[in-house]
């Protein structure tokens, strides 16, 4: 009974979410054992979600209303544009998510595997123990799941889909 609906997904040129692609990636990357390209992916992930967040956010699903206000964002997506990812993830993003969505458990972690990608791509880093592969893979991880949870989904077909190039 799946059958049709399989083959019009394999003939179509429909293709897998972007974030859900690179941590998938990242995934796998760390499952081999290469732990430097499963940070950089992930973060890749993550700062992939926080501009599809930041471009088509809810507001009234994502922000504390007297935050929302109190900061003046007319437009989330400049603002991160103007921060940039470390920033964003630093002070952007506590500011205006609560606690009970973004939890500052999932933040620092977020704020560690950033750190450690610009030490990998900044600074030459070779060596990366597993352990902080999984620590930053699993914390993007779930730190996209939360954003995609505040975050409007385009229409299918919809071209402007693929914010955060």
């Amino acid at each position: 009974s799946d059958w049709p609906a399989l083959s019009e997904f394999v003939i179509g040129g429909s293709k897998p979410q972007l974030i859900g692609e690179l941590l998938a990636g990242s995934e796998h990357l760390q499952s081999i054992g290469h732990y430097r390209s499963a940070i950089t992916e992930a973060v890749t992930a993550l700062e992939v979600a926080i501009f599809r967040f930041a471009g088509n956010c809810n507001a009234d699903k994502a922000f504390a209303p007297h935050m929302a206000q109190r900061l003046a964002l007319g437009s989330l997506k400049s603002q991160v544009d103007h921060l940039g990812l470390s920033a964003t993830v630093n002070y952007l993003l506590p500011t205006v998510l609560p606690e009970e969505l973004l939890p500052a458990s999932v933040i620092s972690e977020c704020q560690f595997a950033i750190s450690r990608r610009q030490t990998i791509v900044h600074n030459g880093q070779r060596n990366v123990p597993e352990s902080d592969a999984r620590r930053a893979v699993s914390a993007i991880r779930a730190c996209c799941q939360l954003l995609e949870k505040v975050t409007d989904v385009p229409a299918e077909g919809d071209h402007n889909s693929n914010v955060g190039r």
